[in-house]
């Protein structure tokens, strides 16, 4: 029979809901107008290492098989410190009992797990959990109580159930004897079963049926027996005669064990006996009975950790190894001696076990993994490990609710029940499983968990606490999204990236350094970094559990230096970035990509914040590397080039401020014939007649737009002292990535501030190119001229030239492009976009490629 120990009691609250898509649930909410937040960040004050809480995860015992090695990319773009994994004695039949008296194991399933760890970049850390069925086979049981079955109180304010063993029992050798007579409130007594291997995927659609014999002191005017928390069945006890109380409970794949509870009123006694349980088909159950003999457990957790951590055999280094995964839950263990499962025996020859691991390298060991980080259980736990000099090198426990502050005041409590005992005083604190919710509501699929995630890390970067998210992909169902708390869809449905897992991608983005940001509020929190070489990236989060509070972020960012750089932003919400929700977006959704100038050293933006979103924006200053190849210019006066004020001067466009009004210097050429996915720089060749450092008022506007998909790429507002001087002309450049097919604008507003000149665009760009082209239309025929000779595009003809120029005939045509290149050169050192008859001076007696956009005559 399985013991009772102390525990917390959960009252889980449904709600109705819509079923609308992949599963999910749908509320209808109320969203609050938004609230305006200034958030500062300031680049150059810098407040050391950013730490990183994001880089531990865990994986809960879904099922047996494999969990991780098919989503090992996913995880490597999280960068993981550390990975966690339970059931390792359960789901890999490690342990396989004795053999001449000798303890036999089986590490080849257990291998390949931690191989999947290795193999994302991170670490294990193993809870040594549960205990192998084969150390308690020769246990002793009361035979009225059936395997996999356990039992512990629970009791509120002013109750007092006490349980203790009376015998001879109504059928077996002994009954239950909940007493609380001294009770002023109800108590309870929790009822729990689950499987061998704690894989309630073996008896999905089995049906149980529970036997149970309950009998008060008195009649009983409350409810007295079973109740299921998927639905009450109650019953009353209404003399001091057994009655046999029979339940029907069917256990699937959504539950770790069904869970059932008895009422004790206060002012009664209840007995209980020969609770039995059978299922069709039977599959085993999971038993949290100690073991036969504890030198056993010991002897498991030595070769567990000479395995791993041993020098001769698989040589890892700083492995962590967690005794057990929340006894209170797990088998009803106690701290304090009140049942015989007692938690302190299983730390007590874990330890033991682990003190006599020889030839091993270092390696971290501690405990209790404690289901909430509850002080009695803690501190009798502390006592423990002191009284008894064993070793801790890291507390555990658990923390699951939706205020992201409560895993920030569980490491204060720790810190202060642990500082009266020296033996722990200086252990690590792990936080080895974490999430908004023990249960499984919708929220756990969407938006709002990734906003709580973000949340939660930022109020734990100035902690010393290792956090393991829980969990990283969902076990298996019928549904894909359902509730469970992995960032991962199951593979049966496609292994989808949902919107937690998004947050932590933007998380793993961040710098190396922290830097200053101010303007938090109640529901908006950030993180910024930034690297050496003066990169930004900052994260924001907006949370509102009630889901209704809407944020207007004004950003400063301020302390940049001045020039090019890359702004990108990014955006998880209710509609991106959010698998389980429409339109189920599953990558990391880019919102904005735009190259800006910044010259007087900070940037203001904008961002819109929905309840429960993430914002990542990362600022990149633009290499200095020159590009030198040319691919393309205009000249200001290039027919391609459009105009709202100014006038042609020679091959120039040039406005003065007392005939002309603020306008559009160019606008256009609208072209679309770069290759995609290259890197190009456009200039500006610009020039003032009045430089005066003195008076710096804005006198352009330039920027680069993409007419095709109507978004503007960067932008740079032009002030008169970047001029160095006047009448000279100076280049101003922005970098940009082009998308095949896209037609292209650069264009250049005057504000009728002072005399401006353009000369001319260009564009050039790392790597030598190929002819860029216009789209092509069919080229027309006309007859040749005599002596000329006809130029296809787009093959390249050779040409020897004879003479030191070279002609092409003007009918070509506005338009036309020409490239000119030697022979035996890859690049074109002559390029006209816009061919107008110009004359290109060769070289005598040296052979050159030609290519042109269009039918043209060439003459020899």
């Amino acid at each position: 029979m399985k013991k009772v120990i102390a525990s917390v009691f959960l009252l889980i609250v449904f709600s109705f809901s819509i079923v609308l898509f992949h599963g999910v649930r749908y509320e209808i909410i109320t969203i609050s107008r938004a609230s305006t937040t200034n958030i500062l960040v300031e680049g150059s004050k810098i407040q050391g290492p950013l730490p990183h809480p994001w880089q531990y995860l865990a994986q809960g015992g879904e099922e047996a098989e494999s969990m991780l090695d098919d989503i090992a990319s996913e995880l490597k773009a999280l960068k993981p410190t550390y990975i966690r994994i339970d059931y390792i004695f359960n789901f890999y039949d490690v342990v396989r009992g004795k053999n001449n008296g000798r303890m036999t194991f089986y590490w080849e399933k257990l291998d390949q797990r931690i191989q999947d760890i290795l193999n994302t970049g991170a670490k294990p850390l193993l809870s040594l959990s549960y205990m192998p069925q084969v150390l308690t086979l020769n246990a002793v049981r009361d035979p009225s109580f059936e395997e996999g079955i356990s039992g512990y109180i629970y009791n509120p304010p002013g109750a007092k159930v006490t349980m203790t063993r009376v015998s001879p029992g109504y059928e077996g050798s002994f009954s239950l004897k909940l007493d609380n007579s001294a009770g002023t409130a109800k108590g309870y007594y929790f009822v729990e079963a689950g499987n061998k291997d704690g894989n309630l995927n073996d008896n999905i659609d089995v049906r149980y049926d529970w036997s149970v014999f309950v009998r008060a002191d008195t009649p009983s005017q409350e409810s007295v027996g079973l109740t299921w928390h998927y639905g009450p069945e109650t019953y009353f006890v209404t003399s001091t005669n057994w009655q046999k109380i029979l339940v029907n409970g069917k256990i699937g794949p959504e539950q770790y064990f069904s869970r059932w509870y008895v009422i004790v009123p206060p002012g009664k006694t209840i007995y209980i006996d020969n609770l039995e349980l059978t299922a069709n088909p039977y599959n085993g159950v999971y038993d949290p009975t100690p073991p036969s003999y504890w030198s056993d457990w010991q002897t498991v957790v030595r070769e567990t950790i000479e395995h791993y951590s041993g020098k001769d055999q698989k040589n890892l280094t700083d492995v962590y190894y967690e005794v057990w995964n929340e006894p209170q839950v797990f088998g009803g263990w106690s701290i304090d001696g009140s049942t015989l499962n007692d938690y302190r025996l299983i730390y007590k020859y874990a330890a033991q076990g682990a003190q006599e691991a020889q030839n091993v390298n270092s390696f971290k060991f501690g405990g209790p993994s404690s289901v909430v980080a509850d002080q009695d259980w803690m501190t009798t736990f502390f006592k423990f490990v002191q009284e008894n000099n064993l070793r801790c090198d890291f507390i555990s426990w658990h923390t699951y609710t939706d205020d992201p502050s409560a895993m920030a005041r569980d490491v204060d409590n720790i810190d202060s029940w642990k500082a009266p005992f020296p033996n722990v005083t200086n252990a690590e604190k792990l936080i080895t499983e974490w999430g908004p919710f023990a249960g499984m509501p919708s929220k756990n699929d969407n938006e709002f968990s990734a906003a709580y995630s973000v949340v939660a890390l930022r109020n734990l970067l100035e902690k010393n606490v290792k956090p393991f998210v829980f969990e990283i992909k969902d076990g298996p169902s019928n549904v894909e999204c359902w509730g469970r708390w992995g960032m991962i869809t199951h593979e049966k449905f496609g292994k989808h990236k949902k919107a937690e897992y998004n947050a932590f991608k933007t998380l793993s983005l961040l710098k190396s350094n922290r830097i200053s940001l101010t303007g938090e509020n109640s529901f908006v929190k950030g993180i910024a970094s930034r690297d050496d070489d003066g990169s930004l990236a900052l994260v924001l989060a907006n949370y509102d559990k009630n889901k209704s509070h809407a944020e207007e972020i004004s950003l400063n960012i301020s302390d940049l230096p001045n020039g090019n750089y890359t702004y990108q932003e990014y955006l998880i919400d209710a509609t991106h970035s959010n698998y389980c929700n429409p339109p189920s977006h599953e990558d990391l959704e880019e919102i904005a990509n735009e190259q800006i100038w910044i010259n007087q050293g900070s940037l203001t933006k904008t961002i819109n914040m929905g309840p429960n979103s993430v914002t990542l924006v990362t600022l990149v200053k633009a290499l200095t590397f020159p590009l030198p190849y040319q691919i393309i210019s205009w000249e200001a006066t290039d027919p391609t080039l459009y105009h709202q004020t100014g006038r042609a001067e020679g091959t120039d466009w040039s406005a003065n401020t007392a005939t002309d009004g603020p306008g559009f210097l160019n606008y256009g050429p609208y072209y679309d014939g770069f290759e995609g996915g290259k890197y190009y720089r456009v200039t500006w060749k610009l020039l003032i007649d009045v430089h005066n450092p003195g008076y710096n008022d804005n006198v352009l506007y330039i920027d680069i737009y993409d007419a095709t998909a109507g978004k503007l790429l960067g932008f740079k507002n032009v002030y008169r002292n970047e001029f160095i001087s006047s009448n000279t002309y100076q280049d101003f450049s922005f970098d940009f990535n082009y998308t095949a097919g896209h037609k292209m604008e650069f264009r250049t507003w005057w504000h009728d501030r002072a005399y401006i000149k353009l000369d001319k665009i260009v564009v050039t760009s790392d790597t030598p190119p190929s002819l860029p082209t216009p789209t092509p239309t069919p080229p027309p025929s006309f007859p040749l001229s005599p002596g000329w000779n006809q130029i296809t595009w787009p093959d390249i003809q050779n040409y020897t030239a004879k003479t030191a120029l070279g002609d092409i005939d003007s009918d070509c045509g506005a338009g036309t492009a020409v490239a000119i290149a030697k022979k035996e050169k890859d690049w074109w050192e002559k390029y006209v976009q816009n061919y107008g008859g110009e004359n290109f001076s060769l070289q005598s007696n040296q052979s050159y490629h030609i290519k042109v956009s269009k039918n043209c005559t060439w003459n020899p």
